[in-house]
């Protein structure tokens, strides 16, 4: 006989099995990589509040040409570093593997079976 998992059970057996996946355990290396590395947390927090600056300045109809060459220029050079493409680059994938399981679960959860 099968034994019934409660909802706590069958979510660490899930949890259990997506940390054994390959692309989570690569997800979480890189993440662990990028907190060795403080100037590039600060440099996507700097990124975050230029990018308010900028939202809040354009629903007002103004400009900040120097915001904006900062925030480009600050922007490229975080997104070109390898450890944060390589990093993006797993996080979609982890996504994408996450949205997948999601829908399996919709479809488990609305199949008439």
């Amino acid at each position: 006989m099968v034994k019934k998992l409660t909802s706590k059970e069958a979510a660490l057996a899930l949890n259990a099995y997506l940390r054994k996946e390959p692309v989570i355990q690569e997800y979480q290396r890189y993440e662990a990589a990028l907190k060795k590395h403080p100037e590039l947390a600060k440099a996507e927090e700097e990124l975050k509040a230029m990018q308010k600056q900028l939202i809040a300045l354009k629903a007002k109809d103004q400009l900040d040409l120097s915001l904006e060459q900062d925030y480009a220029r600050l922007k490229k050079q975080f997104y070109e570093n390898p450890l944060v493409v390589n990093y993006m680059a797993l996080k979609e994938e982890v996504n994408d593997l996450l949205v997948n399981v999601e829908s399996l679960l919709n479809e488990g959860l609305n199949s008439t079976d």
